[in-house]
């Protein structure tokens, strides 16, 4: 059988994952939680919005059953091999938004995770290929081109529902590159639009945008006014360089990710030194308060160990009741939160993750090896 084309393997899979987001049970949770962020029916159906299922299997048994072969998935971008020859498709559990060229010509697609964890990121694309490219790639630019040219604008975001919001309220030049800067493509294809020689980026101040325009003209006072204008736009400044620009994004991400992880290993690791270290040390010292003023008592460290037991019970317990609250919102927010919030803001690392456990643990053992070492030193158990 001859190899499809990767654009029919592509149209193929857009298909399922549109009938998928629509006549099964799990996207019709999905178009709820859509619904309640204000993205409607029709503008799902006009940008093709579909939903790939967690269940790998049934996207592959569906493409073989219409006469696609796996080298075919492959070459659209669509699955992967493992070193064990294992096909990997590459999206499922994902929110899917195809991405086209200028001319409707499908190239890839953008799928934003409804279920997060360490290994899942929030979006992922198609593979750079011969059909995808990421630096030219740009989410509804097939819709936005008209008023491109008319408006002589481009608004760029990164974040896809962000576009449908914009296009619903009529804000039809907006466009989306996810995983990429704006690139000398992207710009020369918006030059094209305005019928320019050449664009820059410029942003109003007190907005979170980028707004592209032909060279030389400044951008108007309602760019960015209206309050339908997400926070979602990446950051560049109209006077910066193309090359500087290219990595901005990159850039910017590694200062977020640093202003959230770096304070936060440091002080759960200082909370469990200290608990552990301070509470036999204090108890012991009680203990011995007690034990100087009376014949034949306990030994001191027999109380020591005891009350560490004790304590640690309690707050176990304790720890795990403000746990299973943390779990339980974080079960219900786990596919509100990617869309709820901006793509440029930084997701956790697990759902499920507490840090009062990472010190409670900690603490416990930093408890233990000082009650070790108080019974090599001072003794214990007999009097």
């Amino acid at each position: 059988m001859p190899e499809a084309s990767a654009e029919g393997v592509l149209e193929a899979c857009s298909a399922y994952f549109e009938a998928f987001l629509r006549e099964s049970d799990i996207g019709r949770q999905v178009r709820a939680r859509l619904s309640r962020l204000g993205i409607e029916a029709e503008a799902l159906r006009a940008f093709r919005v579909g939903y790939a299922p967690g269940d790998t299997r049934l996207l592959l048994e569906y493409m073989r059953d219409a006469g696609y072969s796996d080298d075919d998935l492959i070459s659209a971008g669509v699955a992967s091999t493992s070193e064990s020859s294992y096909l990997h498709v590459r999206f499922h559990a994902r929110i899917m938004f195809p991405i086209r060229d200028a001319t409707g010509s499908l190239r890839g697609f953008a799928g934003l995770a409804t279920h997060l964890g360490p290994s899942w990121p929030l979006w992922l694309t198609s593979p750079d290929n011969a059909s995808f490219n990421p630096s030219a790639a740009m989410f509804a630019i097939d819709q936005a081109s008209a008023s491109i040219t008319r408006a002589r604008r481009a608004l760029v975001l990164r974040d896809c529902i962000q576009v449908l919001a914009l296009h619903q309220r009529g804000r039809r030049e907006a466009v989306a590159v996810i995983h990429s800067p704006i690139t000398r493509t992207h710009l020369a294809r918006f030059a094209e639009l305005v019928g320019a020689d050449s664009v820059h980026l410029a942003r109003r101040d007190g907005h979170l945008g980028v707004a592209v325009l032909p060279a030389g003209e400044e951008v108007a006072e309602d760019a960015f006014a209206d309050r339908a204008t997400p926070s979602g736009f990446m950051l560049i400044n109209s006077d910066r360089r193309l090359d500087r620009a290219s990595h901005a994004d990159d850039e910017v991400q590694a200062k977020v990710d640093d202003r959230v992880e770096s304070p936060t290993r440091p002080v759960v690791y200082l909370a469990g030194g200290l608990i552990g270290i301070g509470l036999p040390i204090g108890l012991l010292l009680l203990a011995s308060a007690h034990n100087g003023s009376t014949h034949d008592s306990t030994p001191a460290l027999n109380i020591v160990i005891l009350g560490v037991a004790t304590v640690y019970l309690l707050l176990t317990l304790g720890v795990a009741r403000i746990s299973a609250r943390v779990r339980a919102r974080s079960r219900t927010r786990r596919m509100r939160e990617p869309w709820a919030r901006g793509s440029d803001e930084v997701q956790p690392r697990g759902w499920t993750y507490h840090r009062l456990e990472e010190i409670l643990v900690g603490a416990a053992l930093v408890s233990a090896l000082t009650c070790v070492a108080l019974l090599m030193t001072i003794g214990g158990f007999f009097g």
